[in-house]
């Protein structure tokens, strides 16, 4: 496991600016698009 957090976190450290932004984002958007998903789900007909 710690190897694995290693690798990530190093892998974080060298991407871009920008793709580090784009992954925050990404990420706290999640919640909302599964809840909207969810969402449109319930309204299709069965």
């Amino acid at each position: 496991m710690t190897g694995s957090l290693a690798a990530w976190r190093d892998l974080w450290r060298s991407a871009p600016c920008d793709v580090q932004q784009d992954t925050v984002r990404l990420v706290l958007m999640t919640p909302a698009i599964a809840y909207a998903f969810a969402l449109l789900w319930t309204m299709l007909p069965s």
